[in-house]
This record gives C-alpha cells, structure tokens and sequence, in this order.
C-alpha cells in the first residue's frame, strides 16, 4: 500500500500483479492493466506516479490515471523496498541485497557529476 499526497490517491497491490487505485477525494477507482509479475512494494514519486516493485525484479512506472508509463527490467531478484526522492531520485532495494539509485523517468542509473 502507498499514499500519494499530490493526488490524494491511495494504491494497493496484491501478489497477483494487480492494482487498484483510490482517488480518496472523489472514492472513485481506478484498476489498471495487470502487471506481468507479482507486486512485491509500492510508492509514489515526486511527479505523482506510482512506482511497483515487482517479483520479477522490474520495476513499473503507473499514472494517476492508471496508464502503465515505462516498465524497466532492473534486477535478476524480487524486490523488497523502494523510497523515491525529489533530491536522490529512486532507491531501490532487491533479495541481491544491492542498493540501486536510479532515475525515476527513465529507470536508468544517474549520470554521476563532478564535483570539480
């Protein structure tokens, strides 16, 4: 289960690779596409869209709206916990006990800067 302040919208998953989302201003529901994997965590970025840990170790970008935006294989294992930052981007954790810092628009790792 995750909260998303910016649209006050509540998402819940099951292991079944389905989601259902609730608007808690209007009630109203939304239940996009099935997932290909079973759902292992959830949260929101910044930008108001959901982010779903899968099983199959891909991670799966959803609109408010229920639309399935990008979907990245990220890992060869489950994941355990995601945790999306305005400053740090997306952390990822996996079973292969590896942290990953990645973009949450594309799903790919951040270029790094130099501090020079």
């Amino acid at each position: 289960m995750a909260y998303s302040p910016h649209t006050d919208c509540l998402a819940v998953a099951g292991g079944d690779g389905r989601i259902l989302l609730l608007g808690l201003r209007s009630l109203e529901c939304t239940e996009p596409r099935r997932l290909e994997s079973g759902i292992r965590v959830l949260c929101f970025a910044g930008s108001g869209h959901l982010l779903a840990g899968l099983q199959s170790g891909a991670i799966v970008s959803i609109s408010h709206q229920g639309v399935q935006l990008l979907s990245a294989q990220v890992s060869r294992k489950p994941f355990t916990a995601l945790a999306c930052s305005d400053i740090f981007g997306l952390i990822a954790a996996s079973e292969d006990r590896q942290l990953r810092r990645l973009n949450p628009a594309t799903m790919s790792t951040p270029a790094r800067v130099d501090p020079n």
